[in-house]
Parts: C-alpha cells; sequence; structure tokens
C-alpha cells in the first residue's frame, strides 16, 4: 500500500472512530458516488492479511536473496582472496626458485672460472717445472760430457805419451851392440850418449808439457763443471723465487675470488632480504586495502540492513495501526438499514459493514501475488 493510500485509507476510518458521528450510508440499490467504491470489512481483512502475508513472503524471499548475496559475495571475495594469495605464493616460488637457479648458476660459473685458473696456473708450473728440469737435465749432461771429455782428453794423452815414448823406450830396430867385431871409438860413444840424453830431457820436457796441459784440461772442465752446477743452481733458486711468486700470486687470487665470492653471497642475501621485505610490505598494504574493502562493504551492508530493517518496522507499526483501527467496533445506531453491493467480493452487504473508498484503493484489488 502507497503511502498517499494508506494516509487516505486510515483518514476514512478515523470517521468511524466517534461513536456519535452517523455512518455514511446509502439507500437500497443506490450507486456509490463517482470515483467512489463499496467494500466490506471481510474483503478489507482479508485484502490486509493478504498483503501482510505477500510482504512477509515477499521481505523472507528478499532476505534470503540478500543473504544468498551475501555469502555468493563472500565466497567469491574468499575465491578471489585464495586465488590471489595462491598467485602470489607461486610468484614468490618462482622468484626464489629462479633467484637460486641464478645463484647456482653464478656459483658454478665461478667454481668453473677458479678450476680454468687452476688448471692453467698448473699447466703453466708444469711447464715450468718441465723447463727447469730441462735445463737441470742440460746442465748435469753438460757436466758429464764435461768429465768425459776431460777423462777421454786425459785418456788420450796418457796413451799419446806411452804411444810415444814406445818406439824409444822398446826400440825393436837393430841397435849397435858395442861388442861387435869392429869396435867403437870413444867419441862415438860419448856423442850417442849425449844424444840419448837430449832426446830423454827432451821427452821430460814433452812429458812435462803434456802434464801441464791435461792439468789445465781437468782444471778448466772442472771449471766449466763448476759453472754449469752454479747456472743449474741459479737457474734452481731463480725457479724456486718463480713458484714461490706463483704459489704466492695464486693463494692471493684464491683469497680475493674467495672474498669477492662471500661479498657477492652477502649482497645476494641482503637483496633477498630487501626483496622478501618488500614483498612483506606489498603483502601487509594488500591486506590492510582489503580488510578495509570488506569493513567498507560490510558496513554498506549493515546500513541496508539496517534500513530494510527500519522499513520492517516502520511497515509493521503501520499494519498494527491498520489492524488497532480495523478491530475498533463501528457504532451501531443506525436509524436506516441500507445495502450496498462490495466492490470486491460482488456481494449484497448491510451498510454496516460496508465502506466507500477511492477506485483506486489498493484494497479494491484482489489479493497481490508476489
Amino acid at each position: 500500500m502507497l503511502p498517499a493510500q494508506r494516509e487516505e485509507y486510515m483518514s476514512q476510518l478515523h470517521q468511524h472512530k466517534d461513536a456519535n458521528t452517523p455512518v455514511a450510508t446509502t439507500p437500497r440499490n443506490e450507486m456509490p458516488p463517482p470515483g467512489k467504491e463499496f467494500i466490506c470489512d471481510s474483503c478489507v481483512n482479508e485484502s490486509l492479511i493478504s498483503e501482510r502475508n505477500a510482504r512477509s513472503a515477499a521481505q523472507q524471499e528478499a532476505d534470503r536473496r540478500i543473504a544468498q548475496a551475501t555469502a555468493a559475495q563472500a565466497k567469491a571475495e574468499a575465491a578471489a582472496e585464495s586465488e590471489r594469495m595462491r598467485a602470489q605464493r607461486l610468484s614468490e616460488m618462482n622468484e626464489r626458485q629462479e633467484y637460486h637457479r641464478q645463484a647456482v648458476a653464478r656459483e658454478e660459473a665461478a667454481k668453473a672460472a677458479a678450476r680454468e685458473q687452476q688448471t692453467r696456473e698448473a699447466k703453466e708450473m708444469s711447464a715450468r717445472e718441465a723447463k727447469h728440469r730441462a735445463a737441470l737435465e742440460e746442465a748435469r749432461r753438460r757436466q758429464e760430457e764435461y768429465k768425459r771429455q776431460a777423462a777421454q782428453d786425459y785418456a788420450d794423452s796418457i796413451a799419446c805419451r806411452v804411444k810415444k815414448a814406445e818406439p824409444e823406450t822398446y826400440n825393436t830396430t837393430p841397435m849397435i851392440h858395442w861388442t861387435d867385431a869392429r869396435g867403437t871409438p870413444a867419441e862415438e860413444k860419448a856423442a850417442y850418449r849425449d844424444s840419448l840424453r837430449r832426446q830423454m830431457e827432451e821427452k821430460m820436457r814433452h812429458a812435462d808439457a803434456e802434464k801441464d796441459m791435461d792439468r789445465r784440461i781437468v782444471a778448466e772442465n772442472q771449471e766449466k763443471a763448476e759453472k754449469a752446477r752454479q747456472a743449474a743452481i741459479s737457474a734452481r733458486a731463480a725457479m724456486d723465487r718463480e713458484a714461490a711468486e706463483m704459489r704466492k700470486e695464486w693463494t692471493r687470487s684464491i683469497e680475493s675470488k674467495r672474498e669477492a665470492a662471500q661479498r657477492r653471497a652477502i649482497e645476494a642475501r641482503r637483496a633477498e632480504e630487501e626483496a622478501n621485505a618488500r614483498a612483506a610490505a606489498e603483502q601487509a598494504r594488500r591486506d590492510e586495502a582489503a580488510r578495509r574493502a570488506r569493513e567498507n562493504e560490510r558496513t554498506s551492508l549493515n546500513n541496508t540492513l539496517d534500513d530494510q530493517i527500519r522499513q520492517r518496522e516502520a511497515r509493521i507499526r503501520d499494519e498494527k495501526e491498520l489492524e488497532r483501527m480495523i478491530s475498533t467496533p463501528k457504532p451501531t445506531h443506525h436509524h436506516h438499514s441500507h445495502t450496498g453491493q462490495c466492490g470486491v467480493c460482488g456481494k449484497e452487504q448491510p451498510a454496516e459493514s460496508m465502506t466507500t473508498v477511492p477506485k483506486t484503493s489498493p484494497l479494491l484489488r484482489r489479493p497481490p501475488t508476489y
């Protein structure tokens, strides 16, 4: 029932509150005034009851639909939140996996570079050691060659000296026998002795010269061997110094690489912590935004429900007022009896049970259906 119609109907009902005021009746078989219609109290009560029941059913249906919509919205929000959380967890997991993969790749690359550096340094050290061993071997070979050459020279000198002495010492040629029949003058013997003496002196000088030469050769060979040994010692010392420098450089390189790897790991951990902090802050911001949205939605829904409750209470008050008015007994001091036809059921009833209402009144309608 519209507010204007309700007020009009209530104004019509207020006419019956005063018992001293006679009820408007119509003569028998008279038509109602223009724009008016008769309605009996039973139809009014039935119409009001039907309308109330229909409104109650419509309100229950509306409440059920609101509850369903609220539940569906809450379920959709929960599903959306669950999907968002799942997507966020999946994204975070993918980010962690990608970061772990990159970290593993960087670590593998660093290990490969370190292995290559170690292999290269080992090859260089092996090459230097091989070169050093070759130098030592060459020095030993030269020393052995010098010793062998010195021994050969000495043996050759000894053999030459023996060979030179053999023809004179072990002469197999016929010699003059002093006991021959002819005899030899003393002068020839003296000359021969002088010649032998001169030959022996010459041999001794040659032997001394060869000895001096042998000594010089041995000294030269010893000097060369000593120089070769000193050169080998110097080369070995230089190789040792170079190897020590290489080890120091390798150690420094390893330390620097280890420090760089530690710095990278620290920076990676710091970056991961910052990323986690940013993700947590973003998650907190999204949670706060979602909470505020839910709070606003809840507030709006509560306001809507409060409005509906207030409207329902107002309708209930109005219906109670109408029922109270309808249940009020009408006066019975009619001075003449007339009947009229009800505009709803069409029955002829006494005027005491009839009421004149506008044709636009919702009471003239059949019980509404919702």
